[in-house]
């Protein structure tokens, strides 16, 4: 059987706290741009962000529960892909 290096409560525990510091930081950045609500919605800063936070605790749920269910690593990576895009510009 597979392992993850360092144990998997190591890479859950950094996979949650990075996910919370990634919403910080797209919500921070806009807040600081002075973004209005209409390029909030056109940029998708609102919708990836409310799907990250709702995708990567569920993951993270799921990998506490079992931690060689690759779905709840799949939500994890998901949910940490939108927050990651979340304060992209747009062009």
């Amino acid at each position: 059987m597979w392992a993850w290096p360092g144990g998997c409560r190591c890479w859950r525990t950094r996979c949650s706290r990075s996910s919370c510091l990634l919403a910080a930081v797209a919500v921070t950045g806009a807040v600081l741009a002075g973004l209005d609500r209409e390029s909030l919605w056109s940029s998708f800063l609102i919708t990836n962000t409310a799907i990250g936070l709702s995708a990567a605790p569920c993951g993270l749920l799921i990998t506490r529960a079992k931690s060689d269910n690759p779905i709840g690593w799949l939500f994890l990576i998901m949910g940490i892909a939108h927050l990651l895009t979340a304060g992209r510009p747009r062009r």
